[in-house]
């Protein structure tokens, strides 16, 4: 069955980073602000052999961010969806989750210890991998290292 992630990206992009690295998704949708736009080309470009799908959203328009995530999910149900809610404004986080809730599918929250809290499952997962030093500058806009 194939994998679909949906992430909110906002100010912080490696809780975004680790999302995908960890669930390794067959396709990423984003949702993304006018504010978050810059942070968007940077995961293009770290997962640049993952399909993509990114969308600007109104950062403050619940009812029309949901129906984005009712658009998407509805239009692909016989897919494995998850979603990272901690990137985005809290009525990004709200309005996509309240979609997954309704429906039944999976949601978390990556947390200051380096785990994820699955919200349908109620539990909290560690993470299996690492970011090198040289993942998490290129994660900062910088471009060249010598690692």
């Amino acid at each position: 069955m194939k994998n679909n992630h949906l992430t909110l990206l906002g100010g912080q992009i490696v809780p975004v980073y680790w999302a995908i690295k960890e669930t390794n998704p067959d396709n990423i949708f984003i949702l993304y602000t006018q504010d978050s736009r810059n942070n968007l080309s940077i995961i293009k470009q770290v997962f640049n052999n993952k399909k993509i799908n990114a969308f600007q959203v109104d950062p403050f328009d619940f009812d029309g961010i949901r129906s984005l995530v009712e658009e998407f999910v509805l239009n692909d149900s016989e897919t494995n969806w998850n979603l990272n809610i901690t990137g985005g404004t809290k009525v990004m986080a709200l309005a996509a989750n309240s979609v997954f809730n309704d429906l039944g599918l999976n949601s978390f929250y990556f947390d200051q210890k380096n785990q994820f809290y699955y919200f349908k499952e109620k539990e909290h997962v560690k993470l299996k991998s690492k970011i090198d030093i040289s993942t998490f500058l290129s994660l900062s806009g910088h471009k060249k290292t010598n690692c």
